[in-house]
């Protein structure tokens, strides 16, 4: 096995073993099984979980799964399955950064030459896995294949490790094609603890460009650019509540990641502003206490 499929293989466990201890874990490869899924998903049987892991599904059947209200990764090589469930926490941080990217876009005439591509679900090297949001180059360009160049994962429960994995995931077997992930994490609701959401843009260490060595040779290691956190201090629910941001900065896409070509001037790279940070953060905290009213009702 090569050096790429072997750091292929890791990425891919390291999917599954960073999933959140509240994960459960379902057996067999009958159509029951993706049945109990869509249920779960339809019914919301069990609060507060946000991950399932299935084991044992065949590859047809993950492939006749689809749902709106969820998000798959499939490994052909343990024939496991994850599905992240998205609820209203993890919509309203998607949409509101895909909204802060489109009016950066407007703002330099470039409105059609980035397409939001949304959930895509794509092939990596033995598995394919779906975004939370992502953004392809238009029109397309010669050898870049499906990938986008920037990818959207959220997530609103302690895995900061799964959110890690998953943004290693799409730089590797895009291989480097997926220029930046941004990882939303949104800490869980808990009565007398601060909230806070850790907005972090994940990119290929730059000193791994340089080293020449043929794609199947090449492994790609991530590294944090930026990590910004917003928070607000626990009994404030109100909506005109103080949020901080710490550091008090914008969180930086550069040109060349999200177009995958140099600016001509007068284009410049895209600001998602701290305002903007703070909106989405509220909006997500909004979004968590209606849950959480629904809940207890």
């Amino acid at each position: 096995m090569s050096d790429m499929s072997n750091n292929s293989v890791a990425i891919d466990r390291k999917c599954f073993s960073a999933l959140p201890e509240d994960t459960i874990v379902v057996s067999g490869s009958s159509f029951r099984s993706i049945h109990k899924i869509h249920k779960i998903i339809k019914e919301r049987t069990e609060p507060g979980i946000e991950y399932l892991h299935f084991k044992d599904i065949r590859p047809e059947l993950a492939e006749k799964f689809s749902s709106k209200s969820a998000r798959l990764m499939y490994c052909y090589d343990t024939q496991s399955m994850i599905i992240k469930l998205v609820s209203g926490p993890h919509e309203g941080a998607a949409r509101r950064i895909d909204y802060a990217v489109a009016k950066q876009c407007l703002n330099m005439g470039l409105e059609g030459s980035l397409r939001p591509s949304g959930s895509i679900r794509l092939s990596g090297v033995f598995s394919k896995k779906e975004a939370d949001g992502s953004w392809i180059p238009t029109p397309q360009i010669p050898g870049r294949g499906p990938w986008p160049t920037m990818v959207v994962e959220v997530a609103v429960s302690e895995s900061y490790r799964k959110l890690r994995a998953d943004a290693d995931w799409w730089i590797s077997n895009s291989h480097g094609a997926v220029k930046v992930v941004i990882i939303v994490d949104v800490s869980k609701e808990k009565e007398k603890k601060k909230r806070t959401i850790t907005f972090e843009t994940i990119i290929l260490d730059p000193t791994m460009t340089l080293r020449p060595l043929s794609r199947p040779r090449r492994r790609y290691k991530t590294i944090t650019r930026q990590k910004i956190t917003t928070s607000r201090e626990p009994g404030r629910s109100n909506h005109d509540a103080p949020i901080s941001v710490s550091p008090d900065e914008d969180l930086l896409l550069k040109f060349e990641e999200v177009f995958d070509r140099q600016p001509i001037p007068p284009e410049h790279d895209l600001l998602i502003k701290r305002d903007m940070l703070k909106m989405t953060s509220r909006e997500v905290w909004e979004a968590q206490d209606v849950e959480s009213a629904e809940e207890f009702a």
